[in-house]
């Protein structure tokens, strides 16, 4: 399926993204390297999901089952729970959120990021290691480091 399509515009706002981004590194590799050892008894999928709102955008952790449909309750963290802290955007300029879908592109920006220090701290995994913008259906493949 390959990158969502983004304009220009986005182009240009993805190095501004990456470095906000980029603070994050050390820590969410630290806590992925947390996931290296066996998923829980039902966990079939591990799905990093981006939220977006006016206020910020933060990253949670949800073990899924093997049709990506149900949530798997009742597990501790890493398994489930807030991944990377909230971070606002209040480093998008006023004339950029008007010229640009600034959600999309962060989401999309976001969850190539998680796949970076996916990569950084763990690689290969034996179940699908996804991200995803809250409630879409296109998904970054954590583990291969590319969108599906």
């Amino acid at each position: 399926m390959g990158r969502p399509k983004i304009n220009s515009l986005e182009l240009e706002f993805e190095n501004q993204v990456k470095t906000e981004l980029d603070r994050f590194r050390d820590s969410l590799v630290l806590q992925f390297s947390k996931f290296d050892v066996e998923p829980p008894k039902g966990v079939k999928c591990l799905n990093f999901e981006i939220h977006s709102s006016y206020y910020d955008f933060p990253v949670t952790a949800v073990s899924m089952d093997e049709e990506m449909w149900k949530t798997i309750d009742g597990l501790d963290p890493p398994w489930m729970g807030n991944l990377l802290p909230s971070y606002d955007g209040d480093f998008i300029s006023e004339a950029l959120q008007e010229n640009l879908d600034s959600y999309e592109a962060l989401a999309i920006f976001t969850a190539e990021f998680l796949g970076d220090c996916w990569q950084q701290a763990i690689g290969k995994y034996p179940i699908p290691v996804l991200a995803n913008h809250h409630d879409r259906q296109h998904y970054f493949d954590c583990r291969q480091n590319k969108w599906q």
